[in-house]
């Protein structure tokens, strides 16, 4: 179970939560928040990835898969959703939060 916006500290899981309820603009908010306070966070990019894939660019998702794959190379949600879209699988397939 996710754990709601109000209990939880951690932005990136704030994040998370917004995606689900399809909250991108508040998501990426917290996803800027996650970043100014620690720049090498993967998960923050791979949400930062999912929000645009979502929003159909898919270029700049993929961007966003590769830092968080620079930033942590064993970082598998990353991955799949790297290989996902490589593959054209995008709109088959619900991306990977984390």
């Amino acid at each position: 179970m996710m754990p709601t916006t109000e209990h939880t500290h951690d932005p990136v899981d704030r994040a998370r939560t917004e995606i689900l309820s399809r909250a991108f603009e508040k998501a990426r908010t917290h996803l800027d928040e996650a970043l100014s306070e620690a720049s090498r966070r993967a998960e923050a990019f791979n949400l930062l990835g999912v929000i645009d894939e979502v929003r159909g660019n898919a270029s700049s998702a993929r961007t966003n898969w590769r830092i968080a794959l620079l930033l942590d190379p064993a970082y598998a949600p990353a991955r799949e959703n790297l290989d996902r879209s490589m593959l054209g699988d995008g709109h088959r397939h619900a991306p990977s939060l984390g």
